[in-house]
């Protein structure tokens, strides 16, 4: 055996080292990424059920606010006059952006999918005559993504006999309530 071969066999053998430990730093990153991402994971979870923890809290421990979510929820004209509309509409719009951003973290890989809480939050905000009622008038034009519309447009349809795929958006200014 030459000195070139001798050569040629120890730097293979380094190389093939190299790419070892590489190798091996390349599985514990991956591993401390993953890690990682399920601590995001965990605590993106965690906001959102904060989120709504405090608007619940918000809700039940002010009674005024507590009245006016009942009074809304069975019906949009139980609400007297413009002041209560514009808290209960933004009552809802509260809600509902948190299930919106529960659904566009899903589709953009931060959150696992999970079609029973994406059923959840539809039924929950559209089970009532009111809520339904301020859901069709001022939210089904604010979907980005046709699948989340879908299960919002499929729940209204099974509770309320209407297919809001129907029914053309109307953009009201804030303020104004039809």
């Amino acid at each position: 055996m030459t000195s070139t071969e001798i050569a040629q066999i120890v730097t293979g053998i380094a190389t093939l080292i190299v790419a070892v430990v590489l190798l091996f730093q390349l599985r514990k990153q991956n591993q401390q990424l993953d890690i990682q991402h399920k601590d995001t994971v965990g605590n993106v979870i965690n906001q959102l059920n904060t989120r709504i923890e405090n608007l619940d809290k918000l809700t039940i421990s002010d009674p005024e606010l507590n009245d006016l979510w009942i009074r809304g929820s069975r019906d949009w004209n139980n609400l007297k006059d413009d002041n209560e509309r514009f808290r209960f509409r933004n009552l809802m719009r509260l809600y509902f952006q948190m299930a919106k951003d529960h659904f566009n973290l899903q589709k953009n890989g931060a959150l696992p999918e999970d079609k029973v809480r994406n059923r959840i939050f539809p039924a929950a905000l559209l089970n009532e005559k009111g809520k339904a009622y301020c859901f069709k008038n001022f939210f089904i034009g604010t979907f980005e993504y046709d699948e989340h519309k879908k299960i919002w447009f499929d729940v209204f349809l099974e509770l309320w006999g209407e297919d809001l795929n129907k029914v053309e958006p109307i953009f009201f200014p804030p303020t104004q309530f039809e």
